[in-house]
C-alpha cells in the first residue's frame, strides 16, 4: 500500500507567514538602525582623519585661507573633498573657517562631531558645507551656511558665479555664446574650482575662454570648442590645474602661465594640441593627445614650445624679417613643456603624420602675419622640452 503524503495545511502556512512578518517588523528597523549607526561611526572616523591632515598641514606652515586650500590639502592626503559625501543619509561635512576644522553635521545642521572648541555651535556662514548638487546647495543656503560651490544649471548662473569668483559645479551641459577673442569670458579670480561634474562646457569662438587667476582648477568633464583654434587660453595663470577633462580645441599657455595637466584628452581642432609661449611652463602628468586635422596657413605640431624672443613691433608684409633689435627691453623668456611620464601614461595619436614636438630654436628671426600686419621678433633662446622618457606617435590614419 502507498503511504499518504502529508503537507502543511493552509492554517499552518498562514501562521508561519504571520510569524515571519512579525519578526521582520521587529528586526528590520533594528538592523536599519544598526546600519545607520555604523555609517555614522565611519563618517565620524573619516572626519577625524581629515582633521588630522589639516593639523599636520598647519604644523608644516601651509596656508589655509579658504575651502580650496582645504581641498588641496585633503587631496594630497588622499581625500577628494569636492566629491566626498557622508555615507549616512542627511548628514554633511563642513569646514569651519574660524577654527580651521572639519565638522560632521546631522540632518538639522547641528554639530555631530568636532575636534576643537567652536566659537558658535549654531549653523552660520563661516561653515563651508560640501555640496554636490542643486538640492544640496538649496538646503545649505536655507540653513544659513555657505555652500562650497555654486551649483549652476544655465549659462546665466554660470556667468554670475564666475563674476563673483565662486567655485562652480555644473548640473548639466552648458553652451556659452557671445564671446570671441576680442571679448573673451575671463576667469580672473584666484582659488577657483570649476567642477564640470561629468558635463560639458561648450564655447563657440576660438580664444574666447581665458584663465588669468592663480590656483584655478578645471576638472571632471568636457570642454568643447565649436571653431578651429585655441579652445582655452591661460594668460599669466599661476599654478593652474586641468584634471580629468576631455578638451576639443588647442590649449594655449601664454604670459608666464604655469599649468599641470593630468588625465586629460586634448583633441586638436587647429594647428596644435598644446602651445606654450611667452615664458610659460606646461607640465603633463598623464593624458592622450589626438590630432586628426591640419589647420591651413600654420605649421602644425602636437606640442609647440615657443622660443624666448625680443619682440620688435610690426612692419608691412613683404619687407622681410629684420635682425636682432638694439632695444631688447621687450623680452619674452623661453617656454617649457615637461612630459613627466612615458608612453604608458602620455599617449600621442595622429592621423596627420608624425610631426610631434617642436622646440623652437633660438638665434634666428621669426614672425607671423595677422590681419595683414607682420609681427617680427628675434629668437634668442630655444624652447625647452623636458622629456626623460621614450615617447612615440601612434599613426591613426586610415
Amino acid at each position: 500500500m502507498k503511504k499518504s503524503r502529508k503537507g502543511f495545511t493552509i492554517v499552518e502556512l498562514v501562521i508561519v507567514i504571520a510569524v515571519i512578518a512579525i519578526l521582520a517588523a521587529v528586526l528590520i528597523p533594528t538592523f536599519s538602525g544598526l546600519i545607520r549607526k555604523a555609517k555614522i561611526s565611519a563618517d565620524t572616523q573619516l572626519c577625524k582623519n581629515m582633521n588630522t591632515s589639516l593639523s599636520a598641514a598647519e604644523a608644516e606652515g601651509k596656508e589655509i585661507g579658504n575651502i580650496n586650500d582645504v581641498i588641496d590639502i585633503l587631496y594630497d592626503a588622499g581625500y577628494v573633498l569636492a566629491n566626498l559625501n557622508p555615507s549616512a543619509e542627511g548628514y554633511w561635512y563642513a569646514w569651519d573657517s574660524e577654527t580651521n576644522q572639519m565638522l560632521y553635521l546631522d540632518e538639522t545642521f547641528s554639530v555631530s562631531f568636532h575636534v576643537r572648541e567652536l566659537k558658535t555651535a549654531e549653523a552660520n556662514e563661516k561653515w563651508i558645507v560640501v555640496v554636490s548638487g542643486a538640492d544640496d546647495y538649496a538646503q545649505v543656503k536655507a540653513a544659513g551656511c555657505t555652500p562650497s560651490a555654486s551649483v549652476v544649471e544655465d549659462a546665466a548662473a554660470f556667468l554670475q558665479a564666475i563674476e563673483a569668483g565662486d567655485n562652480v559645479i555644473l548640473s548639466g551641459d552648458l553652451t556659452l555664446t557671445g564671446y570671441d577673442k576680442n571679448n573673451p569670458l575671463t576667469v580672473d579670480y584666484s582659488d577657483v574650482v570649476i567642477d564640470l561634474n561629468g558635463h560639458s562646457l561648450t564655447i563657440g569662438a576660438r580664444s574666447a575662454f581665458r584663465i588669468e587667476g592663480e590656483n584655478v582648477v578645471i576638472k571632471n568633464g568636457a570642454f568643447n570648442l565649436e571653431e578651429a583654434g585655441y579652445g582655452m587660453t591661460l594668460s599669466g595663470a599661476k599654478n593652474a590645474r586641468i584634471e580629468n577633462v576631455t578638451m576639443k580645441g588647442s590649449l594655449n599657455a601664454t604670459q608666464g602661465t604655469t599649468v599641470t595637466l593630468k588625465d586629460v584628452v586634448i583633441v586638436s581642432t587647429g594647428a596644435y594640441n598644446i602651445c606654450a609661449q611667452e615664458g610659460s611652463t606646461v607640465t603633463v602628468e598623464s593624458g592622450t593627445f589626438i590630432k586628426d586635422v591640419i589647420q591651413g596657413g600654420y605649421a602644425n605640431y602636437m606640442i609647440y614650445v615657443r622660443a624666448g624672443y625680443y619682440y620688435y613691433g610690426t612692419v608691412d608684409p613683404g619687407e622681410g624679417f629684420g635682425k636682432e633689435p638694439e632695444d631688447k627691453s621687450n623680452i619674452m623668456p623661453a617656454s617649457r613643456v615637461i612630459l613627466k611620464n612615458g608612453a604608458d601614461q602620455i599617449k600621442f595619436q595622429s592621423a596627420c603624420g608624425d610631426s610631434l614636438l617642436l622646440s623652437e630654436e633660438g638665434g634666428k628671426d621669426s614672425g607671423w602675419t595677422s590681419g595683414g600686419v607682420a609681427y617680427y621678433c628675434y629668437d634668442f633662446a630655444s624652447g625647452i622640452l623636458e622629456n626623460p622618457h621614450s615617447i612615440a606617435v601612434e599613426n591613426t590614419a586610415a
